[in-house]
């Protein structure tokens, strides 16, 4: 995670436990510091700027690290893209959640690796991405041997977080069904005075309710303002078995800490 400072640049950054939290200055952004949590604990990182008036000014970080807690399972596999979902079990929200993915066969060999970004991931809920793996690779890969973890979160230590995604009223509408696909618009209503982000997460089932796939629409909403996404299109081609689907909204604000 990182923030930035008041001031012309970053002079020098230390910290009192580098095995708890390490801290830099940015090789790109002069006013910017970077912190990467190493392991739980407390440490105070001590910021050095040169203000606008070129003196000096000390800024202090009280940093607590928790321990990360999150679910993540293979939600789906459709039309060359395995979704996956990350449960944030902890009390922080995050902006990014990094993940590291192994697609293996059902021998145990290694089919695909990498890493991915799950943005907006806000406390106790449950965000999803899809990874591109393609249809040739879908054939061989077996998510029974596979396996998927967090490996680095990312928010504003200078910003509260909080999650209103009770407060966002969502109506799809104009809905349209073809022997290809069904086809729709979302509506999202902000009702706080906040200006608040997000997503808007299309759950897609079977008859049976089971999960088939989630698509993702990101969700941005001023201050009581009302938006109409249009043109959300579900394809029976990637989802032969679709019965019907379901929205599920994550929203939440920022606030700088006073």
């Amino acid at each position: 995670f990182y923030t930035y400072v008041s001031g012309q640049k970053v002079k020098s950054v230390s910290s009192s436990d580098k095995n708890v939290v390490k801290a830099s200055k940015d090789s790109d952004y002069k006013r910017q510091v970077n912190f990467t949590a190493k392991k739980a604990g407390k440490a105070t990182i001590t910021v050095k700027v040169k203000d606008y008036y070129n003196k000096t000014v000390t800024y202090k970080y009280a940093i607590t690290v928790k321990k990360l807690s999150f679910d993540t399972s293979f939600v789906s596999s459709a039309g060359g893209y395995v979704c996956v979902g990350v449960k944030n079990k902890t009390a922080q929200t995050f902006d990014k959640v990094v993940i590291q993915y192994t697609f293996k066969d059902a021998n145990g060999e290694v089919v695909a690796q990498n890493t991915d970004t799950v943005y907006r991931v806000p406390t106790k809920k449950t965000a999803y991405t899809n990874i591109y793996v393609g249809s040739s690779n879908m054939e061989l890969i077996d998510l029974s041997q596979s396996s998927v973890k967090v490996t680095a979160v990312a928010h504003e230590p200078d910003y509260s977080y909080k999650d209103v995604s009770t407060k966002i009223t969502v109506t799809p509408k104009d809905e349209v069904v073809n022997d290809r696909s069904v086809t729709f618009n979302i509506t999202s209503k902000n009702t706080t005075n906040q200006y608040v982000t997000g997503y808007n997460y299309v759950m897609i089932y079977d008859e049976a309710g089971t999960l088939l796939g989630v698509e993702d629409l990101m969700l941005s909403l001023d201050k009581k303002e009302t938006k109409t996404y249009n043109g959300e299109t579900i394809y029976f081609s990637q989802y032969p078995t679709y019965d019907h689907y379901e929205i599920v909204t994550t929203a939440y604000y920022t606030a700088i800490k006073k």
